[in-house]
């Protein structure tokens, strides 16, 4: 009896029982997700709180560049063009404000949007800088540089933004404002549509990194077989359509045939990734995995629609069904009743098991994405309760098993669209681009400051305090991020802001005007990383 298997005790538990789980939990769910959608009580404090982060991100990014020379000549009187640039260009700054406050009222309610808000927020400070350059300038000519950065940025939010469910009709709205003011002044401006050359070609070096890590893979897994050799033949043909692909992207062609060249190589890989799958090794399906993603990549970069992969998905959800299947049979009735909550493991597991069937059904149904996102975001929301139930367990095996589980769930959660929660990877950056900019705040502080007998010495012994502060704060932030101290970052991204706003305001901003040249750089990078941030981790 003490042999047995956590599965044999869920198969054992009453049918009748789990399909009332599944009903309270779906209720469950449904009623946790209700006061989320009636933020009102706080919905002044956050825009309030939102306004002053973009705020402080235009003001930095005009304090960047020197205001005109008084003595400069009048400005010509502007042309018909020129005149309707700027106000298209106000028409760009009015539903892009728009957009963020619509946004913000929605930031609390699914997953990813925080981090979209924060772009948001840096797309409209570069909309009001754009527009502020505009009223000095004195050719239509002008324009067209700034632009070019607006219109790269914009095109790509807009793609994101519009693969999101649930934008809601004031978010839709504005969207396609925006998308049409964006084609307009492109069309005034004679601006072709503009890509992220330098993003593509870094997914273009990822996926050829991949591929030849996939090569080396598969005559490591299946040395001197037929199906080794058959496989590497595929991949160093699709190897060749990857490099075509870099190619065109490093001489900046054309947008039609980067799209061609692109398509062309994607067919070829979806075939290949598909007779991978049917070896069934998770070391080959982890170099997938990465080509997968640095796609899915290029499919935003290129605007593009993604088709749903069933193919793969099949593929994940077996995984998935794989790896839960592993855990119930290695937790045995004496690890069962060691643990703190045991009475609640079985109906929990039921409930889980129930969930995790149904999303496979969905999966080989071919189920619409909406669905397969619907029926995701059920199974995920009852994984943390199975999976803390184990939290005291030191059985490695049981480890083993639900580090399995989370990477399917991260696989699927990619491979059907969903944004994660926080993009740690981009958070990490972020946090140690801020620890630089702390760093060489802290430097320019003891060599123009805190070592300049011009300024008395309450003031630099002040600044070389404030400086420090900035600095300690950064490093403790990006700690807690590397260390994933959820409960932590709010309090320390405000520590850092604070502390930032400290320096600035009791120091670089007292400092004569002259000294403050040299600065504006580090203010700009600095402002818009602890912005950023703040937008991410403390709303």
């Amino acid at each position: 009896m003490q042999s047995s298997s956590l599965r044999r005790l869920v198969a054992a538990y009453s049918l009748s029982k789990q399909m009332v789980l599944l009903l309270v939990l779906m209720v469950t769910v449904a009623t946790n997700l209700t006061p989320l959608s009636a933020q009102a009580p706080t919905r002044d404090p956050r825009r309030q709180f939102v306004e002053g982060l973009l705020q402080s991100l235009i003001e930095s990014q005009l304090d960047r560049r020197a205001p005109p020379s008084p003595n400069r000549p009048p400005l010509p009187r502007p042309d018909e063009n020129l005149i309707a640039a700027r106000k298209h260009l106000d028409g760009f700054s009015t539903h892009s404000n728009e957009l963020v406050t619509h946004w913000n009222a929605n930031a609390a309610r699914s997953p990813g949007t925080r981090q979209m808000l924060g772009d948001l927020i840096k797309l409209n400070a570069s909309v009001a800088n754009v527009r502020a350059r505009s009223a000095n300038a004195g050719r239509l000519e002008d324009l067209k540089p700034d632009f070019v950065n607006l219109d790269r940025d914009w095109r790509l939010m807009s793609y994101r933004l519009q693969q999101m469910d649930d934008l809601g009709a004031d978010c839709v709205r504005c969207i396609g404002h925006l998308n049409q003011i964006d084609a307009a002044l492109c069309e005034l401006l004679d601006v072709s549509p503009q890509v992220d050359f330098h993003a593509l070609a870094t997914e273009t070096i990822a996926i050829n990194t991949s591929l030849s890590h996939l090569i080396q893979d598969i005559e490591f897994e299946l040395p001197r077989s037929r199906t080794g050799r058959s496989l590497i033949a595929e991949a160093s043909q699709v190897q060749q359509r990857a490099l075509q692909l870099s190619d065109v992207v490093s001489q900046r062609r054309s947008y039609d045939e980067i799209v061609g060249r692109f398509r062309a190589f994607y067919g070829e890989w979806r075939s290949l990734a598909g007779k991978i799958r049917q070896v069934d090794s998770r070391h080959l399906e982890r170099n997938v995995t990465r080509i997968e993603e640095s796609a899915h990549a290029i499919h935003e970069l290129l605007w593009l629609a993604e088709d749903v992969d069933y193919g793969r998905l099949s593929y994940l959800a077996t995984a998935l069904r794989r790896d839960v299947d592993g855990l119930f049979n290695v937790v045995s009735l004496n690890v069962l009743l060691e643990l703190p909550a045991a009475n609640r493991v079985l109906p929990v597991a039921g409930e889980f098991y129930g969930l995790c069937e149904n999303f496979t059904q969905s999966v080989e149904s071919h189920a619409p994405l909406r669905q397969l996102q619907s029926d995701y975001r059920y199974l995920i929301q009852s994984w943390p309760e199975l999976s803390g139930s184990f939290s005291s367990c030191r059985n490695p095996a049981v480890t083993q098993s639900l580090k399995a589980i989370e990477e399917s769930f991260v696989a699927l959660r990619d491979a059907i669209g969903l944004a994660a929660p926080i993009d740690w990877q981009h958070v990490n950056e972020v946090a140690a681009a801020l620890v630089i900019s702390a760093d060489n705040a802290m430097a320019e502080v003891q060599q123009h400051v805190y070592s300049n007998a011009r300024y008395d010495q309450q003031f630099r012994f002040e600044s070389a305090r404030d400086a420090a502060a900035f600095r300690g704060a950064a490093r403790r932030l990006h700690e807690a991020i590397v260390n994933r101290q959820t409960e932590l970052l709010a309090d320390r991204t405000a520590a850092a802001a604070q502390a930032w706003t400290g320096l600035n305001e009791r120091c670089f901003r007292r400092l004569p005007s002259a000294d403050q040249v040299h600065l504006r750089q580090l203010q700009a990078s600095a402002t818009q990383q602890v912005v950023e941030l703040q937008a991410i981790l403390q709303l």
